[in-house]
């Protein structure tokens, strides 16, 4: 794979990968389990279906900047769900994408939202 982003460009995201920023739930039923360094993804665990809104808060930071937010969402259920950053709706396309996973413990949601940002950000999942 090549690049035309220097070494100094790449170094964020680098930093997010081996410094990620913490994730915090504000509101939904969910609870998060870690960032994992295998998959490089925030895996979260959903208590039952998502049927109202999470929201989650990524502590970026210039030490921990967000590029690009990947997400599990274990046992999310199959709905299919819109998308708030800092309260601006991002609509599904070449900036945020998703799909459902059968497992043999039900369905998860995979999401990845392009961004970068070196301050905290705040995204909602809402279930259509």
């Amino acid at each position: 794979m090549t690049t035309d982003r220097s070494a100094g460009e790449l170094a964020p995201l680098a930093r997010s990968w081996s410094r990620p920023p913490d994730i915090s739930v504000e509101s939904g039923s969910v609870t998060s389990e870690r960032y994992s360094l295998g998959q490089r993804c925030y895996e979260l665990a959903c208590k039952v279906p998502v049927k109202q809104p999470i929201e989650l808060v990524i502590a970026a930071s210039k030490e921990s900047p967000v590029v690009n937010i990947p997400l599990v969402l274990k046992n999310s259920g199959d709905s299919e769900v819109a998308l708030e950053l800092d309260g601006k709706p991002v609509p599904r396309g070449k900036d945020f994408r998703y799909s459902h996973e059968g497992t043999l413990d039900g369905v998860n949601l995979r999401a990845w939202i392009r961004l970068e940002s070196m301050k905290p950000v705040r995204l909602k999942l809402i279930p259509k």
